[in-house]
C-alpha cells in the first residue's frame, strides 16, 4: 500500500470510505474529504507509528480501519477507546510485529 499526499486518497482509502459512511449512517457526500482524510489519518497512523502492515485482502483489518475511522470522527469529546476496539488494535499490533496473538 502506497500512501500519497493529502489531496490524493489511496485507492485503499477510497473502497474504506464506503464502509465508514455506512457505519456512521452518512448518505450525503458533503462529508467524503473530510471523512477520507480520517481514513488516511488512520492508515498512517497504522503504517508508520504502530509498523502494522496494511493488508488489503484482510477484512479484520478493513473493519479495524473502519471502526478506528469512525470512533475518530465521532470522538470529540475524547472518550476512551472502547474495550473491543482497543483489544482488536492490539491483536493486529501483535501478530503484525511477529507475536502469536
Amino acid at each position: 500500500m502506497s500512501i500519497k499526499g493529502p489531496n490524493q486518497p489511496t485507492t485503499y482509502a477510497t473502497k474504506i470510505l464506503s464502509l465508514v459512511k455506512q457505519r456512521l449512517g452518512i448518505m450525503s457526500n458533503v462529508r467524503d474529504a473530510y471523512l477520507t482524510a480520517r481514513i488516511e489519518a488512520v492508515l498512517r497512523s497504522l503504517t508508520f507509528e504502530r509498523g502494522i502492515t496494511i493488508d488489503e485482502d484482510d477484512m479484520n483489518i478493513a473493519m479495524l480501519i473502519v471502526d478506528l475511522s469512525a470512533w475518530h470522527y465521532e470522538n470529540v469529546s475524547n472518550k476512551a477507546m472502547s474495550n473491543d476496539l482497543r483489544l482488536r488494535l492490539n491483536n493486529i499490533l501483535t501478530k503484525s510485529t511477529g507475536g502469536e496473538g
